[in-house]
């Protein structure tokens, strides 16, 4: 009556643990479980058979998802519910991955960074004359797309932007280009960004001495 309660209740307990719990030995329910398999042949023998395959060959990655869609290829047609049950009885487990979240920072890098010659002058009334931009990532069915944006301070007008798919170094520079072919600055213009690893080097500067936009 032990063994087979602790049969039923198998993928919702661990094993050890009920046998632990209603004094029933681990060899002496696997030594049951076995006689019960002699008598009444397991009918998804082959399923788990090849369930244990598909996870090995995964190097142990793959997930229930992934397990079903390898089991309806091997030929099984399998309910995904009825998976669960069985990654447990066998233990099996697949790896999560962390969520991948892009990075536009990198405030670890070694180059030279420029002096922040604007310091927080944004409010359109600082009678300052700058142009600020910053780097975002949107998201689309092929993948991220990072974009640079420069925007006017006292405006808030969008003068450039550049879009890539990875983050290069070109990445604000393109956009300071396109800025500077739709509006020259003035020879006070300040630029600012942020201070990460791509736009260090052209961070808080006056635009006069950047060699990024034409004479």
């Amino acid at each position: 009556m032990k063994n087979a309660w602790i049969q039923s209740q198998r993928t919702q307990y661990p094993i050890e643990l009920m046998c632990r719990i209603l004094e029933v030995s681990r060899s002496g329910f696997f030594g049951w479980r076995q006689r019960q398999a002699d008598r009444w042949p397991d009918a998804d023998a082959q399923v788990r058979e090849d369930l244990r395959q598909v996870h090995r060959h995964s190097r142990r990655l793959y997930g229930r998802r992934r397990l079903v869609h390898a089991l309806r290829a091997r030929g099984h047609c399998i309910n995904p519910k009825r998976v669960r049950p069985l990654m447990r009885e066998e233990g099996l487990q697949g790896v999560r991955k962390g969520r991948f979240v892009p990075r536009t920072t990198d405030s670890q890098h070694s180059r030279a960074i420029a002096s922040n010659v604007l310091a927080r002058r944004f409010d359109v009334d600082a009678g300052v004359a700058g142009w600020v931009s910053d780097i975002t990532y949107v998201p689309t069915r092929e993948g991220w797309l990072y974009l640079a944006v420069i925007i006017v301070l006292h405006s808030r007008q969008i003068l450039g932007y550049s879009l890539a798919e990875h983050m290069p170094d070109e990445l604000v520079l393109n956009a300071l280009r396109n800025a500077c072919h739709v509006q020259l600055p003035a020879a006070n213009t300040l630029f600012h960004s942020d201070r990460g690893s791509t736009p260090a080097r052209i961070s808080a500067l006056p635009l006069a001495r950047c060699r990024c936009c034409p004479a």
